[in-house]
């Protein structure tokens, strides 16, 4: 009944027009669908028979909206939403629960979770594998520069490839994996696989560059079929034939390369594949000659260049220290946003930037919700200081003025009022006849007795008095 609903709840929230209405809906649907999947598995594992339809794949089984994530050039930003909500939610799973001593009904729910699927550290993976098979088509869209959706799954699958460390193949029984290991990293090396034969479909050296780097770290090099090496099938001439465009790409377009990023990350990725593999190495050494004798190398990639020729010529010639140039995993994706203005100057990447702030604040909003007063009254207390935070006074005069004014308001966000306490203090020797006092008003705001501006006559007002007054 849960999947169904959220079948026509896809279906609807892609009307909503209120663009926070439409994201917090989509990361409702997206955290309980995930939730209900993994108490789904959970029951199976303890013994009860299989629910149908509750896996994250059932999401998308409805034909509107597979055709909207299959289309390469719909330009439906729902579909970049739904994506980014989904795999930012198998984010929010893989982090633990805040400490809390009485954390109320949503603490509850996320505790319950945690708690019902006891299987260590990789209980959310299973759904977040779900999720990056189900999403594999977003690496193909041609979103006018966008890329925001596509970051966030690219991200999710080098932590997923992390995880499972898959570089050196799959794991076997004798290894000590267990029957499920072994299927969840057969299917991530499947799903590898398809994304390499999916890189002929790419266009953009922008998204070129961005899945070389997520497949680079984490292929199995030494499962290559070495009988396929003259194929333009083979995956590994897949791989470098990409390399080849993105190096000698010279599309200067905003919206489809960063030829200063893709250029440096796929350098990066091409001493991860070279030291592993005789043959990728051999390959890699003529692109990255060809390379630092064109005119498209600047300076700075001809000293990377020739750098990582130089551990590549050495590893050729002496198999046995690849080590030289091998590093450790590192489940690193340097490609996202950072929220400096300046380098959103084109629309795309505005829009991005845009995007990510309203799936995040509806994620925030949703997942760890700030603490009601209520709840803040029974955990700390009716003396917590976190209950209201004392006001910031403000003084309105320097030092040289007869009058000393300090000013700050309160707002009820109850009565929508907000009231300015003022206080005025005679700082000098003689008694003040007469001090007149204004205060007028700029934007959407009025007094609440209608009168176009708030006037005090103080009269008689004696050396170091001190008179209040409070406007509403």
């Amino acid at each position: 009944m849960q999947v169904s609903l959220f079948k026509r709840l896809l279906l609807m929230v892609r009307n909503l027009r209120a663009e926070s209405d439409r994201m917090h809906a989509l990361v409702c649907i997206c955290r309980t669908a995930l939730c209900v999947d993994l108490f789904a598995k959970e029951s199976v594992r303890r013994g009860q028979k299989p629910l149908p339809a509750t896996d994250i794949t059932s999401l998308f089984e409805d034909a509107r909206i597979k055709d909207d994530l299959n289309s390469v050039t719909s330009k439906s930003l729902f579909r970049e939403e739904l994506v980014a909500s989904l795999v930012e939610s198998c984010f929010q799973l893989s982090l633990p629960l805040p400490e809390q001593k009485n954390s109320g009904t949503e603490g509850r729910v996320i505790g319950a979770l945690a708690y019902g699927t006891g299987y260590g550290a990789l209980n959310w993976t299973e759904s977040a594998l779900e999720v990056v098979e189900v999403s594999r088509p977003c690496v193909l869209w041609d979103c006018d520069g966008r890329t925001y959706a596509i970051d966030c799954y690219l991200k999710l699958l080098v932590r997923l490839c992390r995880i499972y460390d898959i570089r050196g193949g799959v794991k076997r029984i004798k290894d000590g994996a267990s029957q499920e290991q072994i299927l969840y990293e057969t299917r991530l090396r499947n799903l590898q696989l398809q994304l390499i034969k999916d890189l002929r479909e790419v266009h953009t050296p922008r998204i070129s560059a961005r899945l070389i780097w997520a497949i680079a770290e984490h292929f199995d090099m030494e499962g290559l079929d070495p009988l396929l090496a003259d194929d333009p099938e083979d995956l590994l001439n897949i791989i470098i034939s990409n390399i080849h465009n993105v190096l000698f790409s010279s599309d200067s377009s905003a919206t489809t390369s960063n030829r200063l990023q893709d250029v440096q990350a796929v350098l990066i990725c091409t001493q991860r594949l070279g030291v592993r593999n005789p043959r990728a190495g051999q390959l890699l050494i003529k692109e990255l000659e060809d390379f630092k004798g064109s005119t498209l190398a600047d300076s700075v990639n001809k000293h990377q260049t020739r750098y990582i020729l130089q551990i590549l010529k050495f590893v050729s010639t002496r198999p046995e220290s690849r080590w030289v140039g091998l590093s450790e995993t590192t489940g690193d994706y340097p490609f996202s946003h950072h929220k400096l203005t300046v380098q959103f100057f084109e629309t795309s990447g505005a829009q991005d930037r845009k995007l990510e702030g309203l799936v995040h604040k509806a994620i925030q909003e949703l997942w760890r919700p700030d603490p009601s007063e209520l709840n803040l009254l029974l955990t700390k207390g009716i003396d917590s200081t976190k209950h209201k935070v004392p006001p910031k006074a403000l003084a309105l005069t320097g030092s040289s003025d007869p009058c000393y004014v300090e000013a700050y308001h309160i707002a009820d966000p109850m009565d929508r009022r907000i009231t300015l306490h003022l206080k005025i203090l005679n700082l000098t020797e003689l008694e003040l006849n007469k001090v007149d006092i204004r205060v007028g008003l700029t934007g959407a705001l009025h007094f609440m007795d209608g009168s176009l501006q708030a006037v005090r006559q103080l009269r008689n007002l004696v050396s170091q008095e001190l008179m209040l007054w409070h406007i509403s």
